[in-house]
């Protein structure tokens, strides 16, 4: 059976052709395979060049977002916030939703929440640089008098921890960065009310 060539991703190492997120930093090894002068590959790489042609595609598309989603409320009293740190560290998170427009993303600096299914897309796509935390929510009297009878869906907390322009989830000064890939798996879900725009 034909080898595949491998990517060096820092400390990390990925045969061609297996689905992975890659960084801005490639180390190209030596055994790749190498078109002729008219274009082609050599037998000895038939097939496995297709699939080197659409991985170096991927990683030359590759695009990032800034997204900054619906600030749907605030952060509750029974937060624990400890602002001295860079970023913030919060160890555990009470949202109060004071409005919701329907998005499946929303904030309230430095956290977010997605609804239970948008976790679940999440999850399913791999997708890279986040976990998932309970949230303590709850509604304001402004809420309730804004939507009466409005059930909200279930959320979780969107813990960040990737690297810009490397993991599907980023925080770049506290603005979540986002690919390609993750925002469309975020507009699927509902994301109407965010502002998102290219991440340089």
């Amino acid at each position: 059976m034909q080898r595949l060539p491998t990517l060096r991703l820092g400390s990390r190492q990925a045969a061609v052709g297996q689905k992975q997120n890659f960084g801005t930093a490639i180390q190209f090894p030596s055994n790749l395979p190498r078109k002729s002068s008219r274009g082609g590959y050599s037998q000895r790489f038939s097939g496995v060049g297709d699939v080197w042609d659409n991985v170096l595609e991927e990683v030359k598309l590759q695009k990032y977002f800034a997204v900054e989603p619906e600030i749907a409320g605030g952060l509750g009293e029974h937060t624990n916030i400890d602002r001295s740190t860079v970023p913030f560290e919060v160890t555990r998170l009470h949202y109060v939703f004071e409005g919701w427009m329907g998005d499946a993303l929303v904030e309230s600096t430095p956290c977010f929440l997605v609804t239970e299914d948008l976790a679940a897309t999440i999850r399913d796509k791999a997708l890279s640089g986040v976990s998932f935390g309970e949230v303590e929510v709850s509604t304001s009297p402004e809420f309730d008098q804004l939507h009466p009878g409005i059930k909200l869906p279930t959320f979780l907390w969107l813990k960040v921890y990737g690297e810009p322009a490397k993991d599907d989830f980023a925080l770049s000064r506290l603005t979540l960065v986002a690919s390609e890939r993750a925002l469309t798996a975020l507009e699927r879900h509902g994301l109407a009310h965010a502002t998102v725009a290219p991440y340089a």
